[in-house]
């Protein structure tokens, strides 16, 4: 919540504290959650780097401790990486690992996969699939109380009708995402959905 706010210091002596705990316990899930609230907060504070490099070796760490479920949401996070750094192909490598390790019940995974697998190939001009994804997400995320997995889900969403040219499409589901941000506090969240908003408007 510090870094939704942009208090990138505050969250990072969070992040900080909270492995300093964990750090002993070798256990999956304090694992993986370090592993990404600290990508997260490089994420959010524009460090991609750091965040793949993070991510990676969470990855790794939790491949050689077998930890699947736990594995699903690290790779789901360095899908997105990747696909922010341009790396489409690798992003949806991982997507598929995520859909093959992915339980029914693990919503958050089962959206992310779809959304950032939509983004990938519409960039590559693949337009009905990465639509009919990307709605699947907004779908599967607006059965859930998550208000930043769904506000995403229709970030991504209007980023595919975008690259396929439907700008006015796209500012609507801008909207809905922005009002989801707002509702959740995540300021930095709702200003990246505003500079997409603007490019559909200008």
């Amino acid at each position: 919540m510090a870094a939704y706010r942009g208090e990138l210091e505050e969250a990072r002596r969070f992040v900080a504290a909270a492995s300093a705990i964990t750090r002993e316990e070798g256990s999956l899930l304090p694992t993986a959650v370090d592993c990404i609230s600290r990508a997260m907060v490089d994420m959010l504070a524009g460090d991609l780097a750091a965040a793949e490099a993070t991510l990676r070796d969470g990855y790794r760490q939790l491949e050689e401790m077998g930890g699947t479920g736990p594995l699903v949401n690290v790779a789901a996070l360095l899908a997105r990486v990747r696909l922010l750094r341009g790396r489409n192909d690798d992003a949806e490598e991982l997507t598929r690992t995520c859909e093959r390790l992915a339980a029914p019940d693990q919503a958050d995974a089962q959206i992310k996969w779809r959304s950032i697998r939509a983004i990938a190939i519409a960039r590559r001009g693949e337009s009905g699939e990465a639509e009919r994804l990307a709605r699947e997400a907004v779908y599967r995320a607006g059965k859930t109380d998550q208000l930043d997995s769904r506000a995403e889900a229709h970030v991504d969403l209007a980023e595919v009708l975008l690259l396929s040219g439907r700008g006015r499409e796209s500012e609507h589901e801008l909207e809905r995402a922005i009002a989801l941000f707002q509702e959740k506090g995540n300021e930095i969240g709702e200003r990246h959905a505003r500079r997409l908003l603007a490019r559909t408007r200008s």
